[in-house]
């Protein structure tokens, strides 16, 4: 998601928030008018029904009196009262149903704007964040173009923008990482070195961006995307040094990735995650996003990196065991949606898992009819090799919809999963990692 798709949501939303504003108040002034014609329907009921009484008191009276003639005209008198102290009781109730209606379309309208308000604030938050990582980014950028010796000319792309050396860095369009580009050609590199590409490599083709690169599910450009993770993977193992300088590349395409898909996974799974928000889902049930989605294991990567990996073994994992399936078409003729488990040759991820001894019952806050498998106890687990994913076509492209580590059934003694249960489990393939 760009930072223009951004702020046309928050348009959308705010238009939304009003549109429901206005007709509340319309609920509210037709509520009112409502409840006035109610009231003086009952009360112009009860005055009739009292003179309906008296003229059938005075019709009794009359008729033991001898006076038929006054008794028949009383007695009609007293029926065309009743008639209409019916027909204004009919009005009384019907009234009052409508002032039950109104009411109940104003507390849709103001849990649909509750809604809306989250879902502005939620925005506003992401923009927010992009734009701090932004500038985080741009005076990361800055630093390294004055640490570049003259004798090299890079260009520097994030988003849909590049800057030339020396230009001022302004960023636009989505919140990609930003990449130090140099001559060398991108066949070549698995012969890339810390010394001549200094601290960030990679050489994205002419005709794209390293958005593009990132983002683009084809085979040919997965192909090229795994020969550069590939490069990085080997950078840092010759230098180790740089492991902690290219952390913020992997996380900015972990960033690029999950923004394209619309996904969750690094903002509940996400390596930065404290212990206490991992912790938070399983005792009451809120993820770390905020949202209430009660869980039986909270997991997270042990870096941006191995998220990055894992998701780019999970589309290989998937094209190579399923029949057909080909994620750079732009449309579908098979299935929709993959889910697959896959097991790795290293541990890429940790969390905790909830004691099933100590289980509770959890509700969403001020909605007890919304609730969840909670607990009182977790038992903390490290080394997990495992991830469930579920890939689904979202109308225009292939999405990776959900991405996390299998906390559960992981022995944290033997460092292994216990044998699977019987029935129904997703596809379970192995992958190895860059290391």
């Amino acid at each position: 998601m760009t930072l223009s798709e951004i702020e046309s949501n928050i348009a959308k939303f705010t238009e939304r928030l009003s549109a429901a504003s206005s007709e509340i108040v319309k609920f509210e002034s037709k509520s009112r008018q409502a409840r006035f014609e109610s009231g003086n329907s009952k009360t112009d009921a009860d005055a009739l029904a009292a003179e309906m009484s008296a003229a059938y008191s005075q019709a009794v009276a009359a008729f033991s009196a001898g006076d038929k003639a006054a008794a028949a005209s009383l007695s009609s008198q007293g029926r065309d009262l009743e008639a209409q102290v019916r027909a204004l009781n009919a009005r009384h109730a019907a009234m009052k149903n409508d002032c039950f209606e109104y009411s109940k379309g104003i507390r849709n309208l103001q849990q649909e704007s509750r809604t809306f308000r989250e879902e502005i604030a939620r925005l506003k938050n992401v923009r927010n964040t992009f734009l701090n990582r932004e500038k985080k980014n741009n005076d990361r950028i800055v630093k390294i173009l004055n640490s570049i010796p003259g004798n090299t000319q890079p260009t520097i792309f994030i988003g849909l923008e590049s800057v030339e050396v020396g230009s001022t860095v302004n960023s636009s369009g989505s919140p990609s990482p930003f990449l130090v580009l140099s001559a060398k050609d991108f066949e070549n590199l698995s012969d890339v070195n810390a010394e001549n590409l200094l601290l960030f490599v990679g050489q994205a083709e002419k005709s794209s961006t390293f958005t593009d690169l990132m983002v683009q599910n084809d085979s040919a450009t997965r192909a090229r995307r795994r020969k550069l993770f590939q490069a990085m993977c080997n950078i840092e193992s010759s230098s180790p040094a740089l492991k902690k300088v290219l952390e913020p590349l992997w996380q900015g395409i972990a960033f690029a990735q999950e923004l394209e898909d619309g996904g969750h996974s690094v903002a509940r799974h996400g390596s930065t995650l404290k212990d206490v928000e991992l912790i938070r889902r399983l005792e009451h049930g809120v993820a770390p996003d905020n949202v209430f989605r009660p869980t039986s294991a909270s997991t997270r990567f042990n870096s941006f990196k191995d998220w990055v990996l894992t998701r780019e073994a999970v589309y290989s994992a998937i094209e190579d065991t399923f029949v057909g399936v080909d994620f750079g078409k732009g449309s579908v003729s098979g299935p929709i949606k993959y889910a697959i488990h896959v097991e790795y040759d290293r541990p890429s991820d940790d969390g905790f898992v909830g004691d099933v001894s100590h289980k509770k019952t959890i509700y969403l806050p001020q909605n007890i009819r919304i609730k969840g498998k909670g607990y009182d106890k977790w038992i903390s687990v490290s080394g997990i090799t495992r991830t469930m994913s579920i890939l689904k076509w979202n109308g225009k492209r292939w999405c990776l919809a959900q991405h996390c580590p299998i906390g559960t059934g992981w022995n944290d003694s033997t460092k292994s999963y216990y044998p699977a249960k019987t029935g129904k489990v997703n596809q379970l393939v192995f992958s190895q990692l860059p290391k």
